[in-house]
């Protein structure tokens, strides 16, 4: 939790804690039933003045420093009392996020939490519109259940089948076990699943759909884990700048007119298609 400047200082003339050893607000924290964490930048300013004097990256230094050992510290939430402060944590986390430096802590007001454990729905406080899902927290702490994105029945007869396993080639290989992957997925170990380089191991290539007796093929929650991971860009920096590229030129890799004028074809890396390119932005 983050108590804030102004909540406690200056002791002059705010006298509802101990400036240097503020304590109350773990309390509150902790009568909803969330456990809090002692960690050494607990007194630090979230850097929203520097923010609103036009730092923006000094800002986002000063409030990367909490998030930062927190994350290291594996701390669910972040939680704060101050509309600035939860600006700074959550917005500036999100935008900092595009630019690669992807943190991924949930930042929630005290109000939000007190609201949650007098049981009002996650849906009726509009939390879908954080910049940084906190809804995956909420799965995991058990407030909400999100249904799987695929039939669990269909996923435990995967698991046990196994009939593809054999055949993936980066099972063969030894690289990943994809029913290893199932089974995580059916523990709910989805968020896990979505930052983990491990998902990124499956080629694509169906094998496992034309050996399934369900015609299901596990590739399909591979697929859907990529999906959510681009969605929360927390994919390979090598997929980004093939992205990027095909965004900006409606192609996937430069194009090399050298070796098209030895087999004698036109050069083509003036003409981009500029209406595919205009129909993506």
């Amino acid at each position: 939790m983050h108590p804030g400047c102004h909540q406690n200082r200056p002791s002059p003339a705010a006298s509802f804690e101990d400036p240097l050893n503020p304590r109350k607000y773990d309390t509150l924290v902790q009568a909803l039933g969330a456990t809090t964490v002692e960690y050494q930048s607990k007194l630090m300013c979230c850097g929203n003045n520097l923010t609103l004097a036009g730092k923006l990256d000094d800002g986002w230094r000063m409030a990367r420093v909490k998030i930062q050992e927190l994350t290291n510290l594996r701390a669910d939430a972040l939680s704060v009392t101050c509309p600035a402060c939860f600006m700074q944590f959550d917005q500036k986390q999100a935008l900092y996020a595009r630019q690669g430096d992807n943190l991924n802590l949930p930042v929630l007001t005290y109000m939000e939490l007190l609201a949650l454990a007098l049981g009002i729905e996650a849906e009726e406080l509009n939390l879908k519109e954080h910049r940084v899902d906190p809804f995956p927290l909420l799965q995991k702490a058990g407030i909400i259940n999100t249904p799987l994105p695929f039939n669990e029945e269909v996923l435990k007869r995967c698991l046990t089948c196994g009939a593809c396993e054999y055949d993936c080639p980066s099972a063969r290989t030894g690289v990943m076990s994809p029913q290893g992957v199932i089974k995580r997925f059916l523990n709910g170990e989805i968020e896990e699943l979505i930052n983990s380089p491990e998902i990124w191991e499956c080629v694509e290539c169906h094998t496992c759909l034309e050996y399934c007796p369900q015609r299901f093929g596990m590739e399909k929650v591979f697929t859907w884990l990529k999906h959510q991971a681009m969605v929360r860009d927390a994919y390979p920096n090598s997929l980004k700048s093939g992205y990027e590229m095909f965004l900006k030129t409606g192609r996937l890799a430069k194009i090399d007119d050298r070796q098209r004028q030895k087999v004698g074809l036109p050069p083509l890396s003036s003409q981009e298609p500029k209406q595919f390119v205009e129909k993506l932005r």
